[in-house]
């Protein structure tokens, strides 16, 4: 074994921008989002009935 985690991610963003979930997004243990120096929206549209 190498001694890493094999669950390991990293989500590295580059440029400004605006993401629109679709579903549920789970961040959990052994990941990292990186976005030095720019901005990043997340968002999910919530509809009311």
């Amino acid at each position: 074994m190498d001694g890493g985690c094999k669950n390991a991610m990293m989500i590295v963003f580059f440029h400004n921008m605006t993401i629109k979930l679709k579903g549920e997004f789970w961040i959990s243990t052994y990941k990292t989002i990186n976005s030095h120096g720019i901005e990043i929206h997340i968002y999910k549209q919530i509809s009311i009935h």
